[in-house]
């Protein structure tokens, strides 16, 4: 998927690169791009971190979906210096793309398929407009049965058990999408839309003890009795 002025290449099955056309700059940069993220993601995303307020990884989505070789890259140099409309055009699409292409989820399993939007060329004003349409793009995945997170230098998202702990700060910015997962109750128990489409997709899981973890179970029972209340 490639704008007018750009085109798109895959270097390898798991990285595709989308470069302004004739330069050759940013070609030139890739590789260590590649290095810096893949070395946040194995040195700090897949580790463990006494500041999280929980034991395991910062995600533990990560460590299995490397070890399984389902993450994919996607380094798109031609945002740079875009505005909310076009970020969220353009991210939209990712969506569409790794939704249509990705490995589905079942009734029994959680898909580890995901895709990781790096932007290496932007900056802080680029880093604000992630930060304003993020609920939208939220909003827009989730009802795809998706899940997005956001990663830049300046983020100031929070660890769910510890709100003085900025875990989402990368050393480029980068937009996570993966396929809904059960523990994803921590991220949308508070919105009513969103709680209903993981509802939708994981209330047989709690129907037959397959939820262990009692915050988890909390946040459900509480999020389904609230919302169905508020519906009536």
């Amino acid at each position: 998927m490639a704008s007018k002025g750009t085109r798109s290449y895959q270097l390898e099955p798991h990285v595709r690169v989308n470069v302004f056309e004739n330069d050759v700059t940013d070609e030139r940069r890739l590789p260590d791009d590649l290095s810096a993220i893949q070395t946040w993601l194995t040195e700090y995303v897949s580790q463990p971190n006494h500041d999280l307020g929980r034991k395991g990884p910062v995600c533990p989505f990560i460590p299995p979906a490397m070890r399984a070789d389902a993450l994919d890259y996607v380094f798109r140099y031609d945002l740079e210096g875009s505005g909310e409309e076009d970020l969220f055009s353009e991210l939209l699409g990712e969506f569409e793309d790794f939704d249509r292409t990705a490995e589905p989820a079942s009734l029994s399993r959680t898909s580890l398929a995901s895709r990781l939007v790096v932007l290496p060329n932007t900056d802080a004003t680029t880093w604000h407009a992630i930060d304003t349409i993020y609920e939208s793009l939220k909003d827009a995945a989730v009802s795809r049965g998706l899940m997005v997170a956001q990663f830049h230098p300046n983020c100031d998202v929070r660890a769910v058990r510890n709100e003085f702990f900025r875990v989402a700060r990368s050393p480029l910015a980068a937009v996570a999408i993966r396929r809904m997962a059960p523990h994803d109750i921590l991220f949308l128990h508070s919105d009513a839309d969103r709680f209903h489409e993981y509802e939708e997709r994981f209330d047989h899981y709690y129907a037959v003890g397959r939820i262990h973890d009692p915050l988890l179970i909390k946040l459900y029972a509480d999020s389904r009795a609230r919302f169905a209340t508020a519906s009536t």
